[in-house]
């Protein structure tokens, strides 16, 4: 199984935002198991940190997120992603690079706390939770 993971995902973990991290950090776990294959963009990282350094610090957000590149594989975004997320109906150009990121490695699930941002999906969304319990 092949999860993309949302911005807000990746936040959650790092951020230990609760109640969403569990939830999340189980993801994590389903990874190192080799039970599912978690990908997320290098914008994701990027966005990350951005937020992240505000509320741990950017030493420490950096160093989680290096960590998590071991776990999480980087989706391409690319010259495609961003042509196609330029001519989405999405209004948020971020979430449609993400969503065409997702396209592009044949993600079998997009995983975020925001479903309303991806209303327009042709692939299944749901957060952490509902898939765990799925």
């Amino acid at each position: 199984m092949r999860l993309f993971l949302d911005t807000n995902i990746i936040i959650d973990i790092i951020g230990y935002r609760q109640p969403y991290c569990v939830s999340a950090a189980n993801l994590l776990d389903l990874a190192y198991k080799e039970k599912v294959e978690l990908y997320a963009t290098a914008l994701t990282f990027a966005n990350a940190l951005y937020v992240l350094r505000k509320s741990i610090g950017t030493e420490d957000a950096t160093n989680y997120l290096k960590q998590l590149n071991q776990i999480v594989h980087i989706a391409p975004t690319t010259q495609q992603e961003v042509e196609l997320a330029f001519n989405s109906e999405n209004p948020d150009f971020e979430d449609a690079i993400q969503y065409y990121s997702a396209i592009a490695i044949n993600a079998d699930i997009i995983i975020t706390r925001n479903p309303k941002h991806f209303k327009l999906s042709t692939l299944p969304v749901m957060d952490a939770e509902q898939y765990l319990l799925s």
